[in-house]
């Protein structure tokens, strides 16, 4: 076991499951690499293995065995079939938007939504700030309603400057634009960024944009754009109608 691994499980982790070719592009190595090592992480019971889908990729996932090694807070993730294409997708976007970071020295890491979760809920002296942005009203009990993005990224002294929504539907228009009204009130928040690949999608949000005050900082980006080679062919298959070049930002 090799401080790689270690680092490898904390970042399976943060996700509900991963792909060998998720593993394979985050590591930077070949296929037969990334599978001969998910294999000795499976084997020694730090990684769990299932296919899901027939004639598809099967799927990683940590195991308490695994988040113990890691040190890591979270809770054994599931899988749940009615947002495998979003958490696949999900994963892509990390990458990509982990490969950006890199190169800018003021970002800290790229958080994924069970992160950010866990955090706020281990946060309970309150000096670190919500990742989770505050909705409007209270929730049950009165608890204050909050809503997390799908990733964040995070600067060096751990604010989250950027949301990153994957939208692979539309939402209800009363539950989106609430969303976006909370973005707007964010004063931390440089951006948030929409990815979709469904025109509907992208009209839908910058139009509830404007309406709630956030079109200052909200684009809309199509999956394609944000991950580019790094997304395998078909790995989100059924996202529907490729934005129109006038609507993407």
């Amino acid at each position: 076991m090799t401080a790689r691994d270690v680092g490898l499980l904390a970042w399976v982790a943060g996700h509900r499951f991963v792909l060998a070719a998720h593993v394979q592009e985050r590591l930077g190595v070949s296929g037969v690499v990334a599978y001969r090592r998910l294999r000795g992480l499976v084997g020694a019971g730090l990684l769990s293995y299932a296919r899901i889908f027939h004639a598809q990729p099967g799927v990683y996932r940590v195991t308490e065995g695994g988040l113990a090694l890691a040190g890591s807070a979270l809770p054994v993730p599931r899988v749940d079939l009615r947002t495998y294409a979003h958490d696949l997708g999900v994963v892509w976007l990390a990458l990509a938007f982990e490969a950006d970071a890199s190169a800018d020295g003021g970002v800290q890491a790229v958080l994924g939504e069970r992160v950010l979760r866990s955090q706020d809920r281990r946060a309970a002296d309150g000096r670190r700030a919500r990742l989770g942005v505050l909705l409007a009203g209270a929730g049950p009990a009165g608890h204050a309603r909050v809503h997390y993005p799908d990733l964040a990224i995070v600067d060096g002294e751990g604010r989250r400057v950027v949301a990153v929504e994957l939208e692979l539907t539309c939402k209800g228009p009363r539950r989106l634009e609430r969303i976006l009204a909370a973005y707007a009130r964010d004063r931390e928040l440089q951006r948030v960024t929409y990815v979709t690949e469904r025109s509907v999608v992208a009209r839908a949000v910058t139009q509830t944009a404007v309406r709630a005050g956030a079109e200052a900082i909200v684009e809309v980006r199509s999956f394609a754009s944000c991950v580019g080679a790094r997304c395998a062919q078909g790995a989100l298959a059924g996202f529907g109608k490729p934005l129109e070049g006038k609507e993407r930002s």
